[in-house]
């Protein structure tokens, strides 16, 4: 989640953001959509073999582009300054 407080017209708002949905582009044509942003699997070679929300197999050898995009939730709260 990002969250950042600022002025907007003399009042203080603070804006957040949080990732709910990944789009992963394998670049071999495939993609996938997860509600997980990934993380690095551990070095024991039994892991491999399962398939994660991001995980992909390459049919055929070569160079790929990867991307990857996320969809946000947006969220806005408005602070009132007190009266003096």
């Amino acid at each position: 989640m990002v969250r950042e407080t600022i002025e907007v017209l003399d009042e203080r708002v603070t804006v957040e953001l949080t990732p709910v949905k990944y789009r992963w582009r394998h670049g071999d044509g495939e993609a996938r959509t997860s509600r997980t942003a990934g993380k690095m699997l551990p070095t024991r070679a039994d892991v491999w073999e399962k398939e994660t929300p991001t995980s992909h197999m390459y049919l055929k050898r070569g160079g790929h582009r990867h991307g990857l995009s996320a969809q946000p939730r947006f969220g806005a709260r408005f602070l009132r300054k007190r009266q003096q």
